[in-house]
């Protein structure tokens, strides 16, 4: 599910939170600017919501209406890939994969 941020504010004011992935540059949440390298993160708040970008691989940006900022070091099988990971990720990848496993 992609979030925007006019259905997250829908929702979160009908007393539902959410916590979703968001486009490059969604409308109505503010840009970012600075270049980021693996594995750092970007925080912005807006209207009462939590955007995130952070870069692995690629930026992923997420967009959530509960929860502050926490970054928590993620374990892998391979030990170097572990490292500190947005809570956000963690819990998406966590929850979603049922839903991204139907979209295919």
């Amino acid at each position: 599910i992609i979030f925007s941020p006019k259905l997250l504010t829908f929702l979160r004011d009908n007393k539902t939170y959410g916590l979703g992935t968001v486009r490059k540059s969604p409308q109505g949440l503010p840009k970012f600017t600075r270049r980021l390298s693996k594995g750092d993160c970007e925080v912005m708040h807006c209207e009462g919501l939590l955007l995130e970008r952070w870069k692995d691989r690629r930026e992923v940006f997420m967009l959530k209406s509960y929860l502050p900022h926490e970054m928590k070091l993620s374990t892998s099988r391979n030990p170097a890939n572990t490292r500190d990971k947005p809570q956000t990720v963690l819990e998406y990848n966590e929850k979603m994969g049922g839903v991204d496993y139907a979209d295919k």
